[in-house]
């Protein structure tokens, strides 16, 4: 976003000072295709911004998930001899 502003003010400055040098270049096919340019650049950046967030979301929530899974997994102990606590889940192989 910073870089935006700053090209946003380089943009207003150039445009600023072709205006006072000669305004007729205004008008020149390059700065037309140059300003359609711009604005795909700034349409792409706009996608792309949305797609990262979208992806960090749901990395985020798949963490999460993992995160919750270990920590229930944390819960469950080994035991070495079931009928010792009248558990079910042994060790056999």
């Amino acid at each position: 976003m910073q870089l935006q502003e700053q090209a946003a003010l380089a943009d207003h400055t150039l445009i600023t000072k072709m205006k006072e040098m000669h305004p007729a270049w205004l008008d020149h096919s390059l700065l037309s295709k140059r300003q359609d340019i711009m604005h795909q650049i700034l349409t792409h950046t706009h996608s792309l911004l949305s797609a990262a967030n979208n992806i960090r979301s749901l990395l985020a929530h798949e963490l999460k998930e993992i995160q919750d899974g270990q920590a229930a997994l944390n819960g469950y102990h080994r035991q070495t001899n079931p009928s010792q606590y009248g558990g079910i889940i042994n060790d056999s192989h």
